[in-house]
């Protein structure tokens, strides 16, 4: 009768055993989908990021032509400062 018994029991703890498998599947399918949507946010954020990147690279450009506009403004100011002081030098010389 103990062999009975126990043959009797074995589908529950067959059933028992599947199903704590299957709630630990189903466990890792709802963390799949949680990482899936931090996946598809990392996503997003590296689009943004890129579009970022992009926009500080035409920035950077942008300051570069700047900075050599100045240095031209610069060259040109000097230059009519010297002509300037050339102007006033003859000026104050031949009065």
């Amino acid at each position: 009768m103990v062999g009975s018994i126990d043959q009797q029991y074995a589908p529950i703890e067959e059933n028992s055993t599947l199903l704590v498998r299957l709630e630990a599947v189903e466990e890792m399918i709802k963390r799949l989908k949680a990482l899936q949507e931090c996946v598809g946010e990392l996503e997003h954020q590296v689009e943004a990021l890129q579009e970022m990147i992009t926009k500080i690279q035409a920035l950077r450009e942008c300051v570069a032509e700047l900075e050599h506009q100045n240095h031209s403004y610069k060259k040109v100011f000097f230059l009519l400062l010297m002509l300037f002081a050339v102007f006033v030098g003859a000026k104050l010389s031949g009065s």
